[in-house]
């Protein structure tokens, strides 16, 4: 009979292997997960086209292939992902910050003319949009 508390150790190459083929399928459960609860946005339109009872099988079928991943992973020794939400935050705020501050003033002039009144209104929301991501950068990297 086997000892239900041991793991089993895998050689560091397949444990990484299958440690980020784990990850991944989590990943999907969540990503799927994320999916049924989204709603449309002020630029983002999302159909409601998966009927309620695909939902809930959906849903479902995620719960139980999570319980798998968790399960696997109390019987066979895996690399955590370690991740630090404070970094993500600053990364993600400072990617839209970087992008908003390439519209600024016009930036968009490959794209060819746009009216002074287009600018301004665009200036005027990007200013207040810049200053919004400032001060989330500011708390995301605050220590």
């Amino acid at each position: 009979m086997s000892n239900p508390l041991r793991r089993i150790e895998l050689g560091e190459n397949h444990r990484r292997a299958v440690s980020v083929l784990m990850r991944g399928t989590e990943q999907a459960c969540k990503e799927v997960e994320e999916w049924l609860e989204r709603t449309s946005g002020a630029l983002t339109e999302v159909r409601e086209d998966v009927p309620p009872e695909q939902e809930a099988r959906l849903r479902e079928l995620t719960a139980r292939l999570r319980a798998e991943v968790q399960e696997f992973s109390g019987k066979v020794t895996l690399d955590k992902r370690r991740m630090s939400r404070r970094r993500s935050i600053a990364a993600i705020v400072c990617a839209a910050l970087i992008d908003l501050e390439e519209v600024q003033d016009s930036g968009l002039k490959g794209y060819g003319k746009m009216s002074e009144e287009a600018k301004e209104v665009l200036n005027e929301y990007v200013v207040r949009m810049l200053d919004l991501l400032e001060q989330m950068l500011h708390i995301a990297e605050a220590q």
